[in-house]
């Protein structure tokens, strides 16, 4: 393209010095033949000129048609990410109240006798409060999305947390006849009670789903240098080395609501990580900053 503009504006140019500068060529020659000999110069170059003009039309077109179509491919897999999205989101909050409702349908199945225990009331009351934090999750989550979450941090024991959050697992765990045991240990972080009951639902939700009947859970809290551990493994097949690099993504299958608890635990501070050998389990690790006690 340069090489077919360059040319002709060189010659326009010559040919514009030459009427200005007159006639060079030929001293006898007249001035109306001066003009005439121009003239048919500048008719001659025109054609010139108008490719030019059309050749570039032609790029400048061509360019705006590529750019707009690499714009409609971004849009068309942006759309395709919020579907995505979308459809993780509906999983998460399908498979997160299920469980819940799960552990009522248990409770009230201890009502069959007519006689109403109040441990079993008080757990119904604990799933109950579960599934309200659930739905605020839910919204944190969006939250999370946008950058805008909002978490309520407090210093709180972790052992007392989880423990009360394990208690509330237990008839999830009873109905594969999975031992679900627990560990506490000492240890104060500043963390969002809600956000820790979801990543507890998730990990230990996974654990479930993966682990065989009459297998094993079991939940630990210890010291780990500077930062508290929140350690959860099972007895289930485990993941491959390719698999476990990626269990924290939003696309990885199953595990979608890990992605979600890297995103929790990152949020408060903390880091999470996974081990697991073919055939042999998986542990999920939480660690968050340790809190001196007052």
């Amino acid at each position: 393209m340069v090489a077919i503009c360059l040319p002709v504006c060189f010659h326009i140019l010559a040919v514009l010095a030459g009427v200005a500068e007159g006639p060079t060529s030929a001293p006898g020659q007249t001035d109306s033949e001066w003009e005439e000999s121009g003239m048919r110069v500048v008719w001659a170059t025109l054609p010139w000129v108008l490719v030019v003009l059309a050749l570039v039309s032609v790029v400048f077109f061509i360019y705006r048609a590529r750019r707009m179509d690499t714009a409609r491919r971004d849009a068309e897999g942006q759309l395709a990410d919020l579907r995505s999205e979308r459809e993780h989101l509906m999983a998460m909050l399908a498979n997160d109240l299920n469980n819940p409702l799960q552990t009522i349908r248990l409770a009230c199945d201890s009502f069959a006798s007519g006689v109403a225990d109040p441990k079993t009331l008080g757990m119904i009351r604990q799933t109950v409060e579960r599934m309200t934090r659930l739905v605020k999750n839910v919204l944190n989550t969006t939250g999370l999305n946008s950058g805008q979450a909002k978490f309520e941090m407090r210093e709180i024991e972790l052992s007392t947390e989880i423990a009360a959050i394990v208690a509330a697992m237990q008839p999830r765990a009873q109905v594969k006849q999975i031992a679900f045991s627990f560990k506490p240990g000492p240890g104060r972080v500043c963390a969002d009670a809600d956000a820790l009951a979801q990543i507890m639902d998730e990990v230990v939700g996974n654990a479930l789903k993966f682990t065989p009947r009459d297998g094993r859970i079991e939940v630990a809290v210890q010291r780990e240098g500077r930062h508290i551990e929140l350690r959860v493994g099972d007895s289930g097949p485990g993941v491959g080395a390719d698999e476990l690099s990626r269990l924290f993504t939003k696309h990885a299958g199953g595990t979608h609501g890990l992605a979600i608890v890297k995103r929790l635990v990152e949020a408060m501070d903390g880091i999470v990580f996974a081990e697991s050998t073919q055939g042999a389990g998986l542990t999920v690790r939480v660690r968050l900053p340790e809190v001196a006690a007052p």
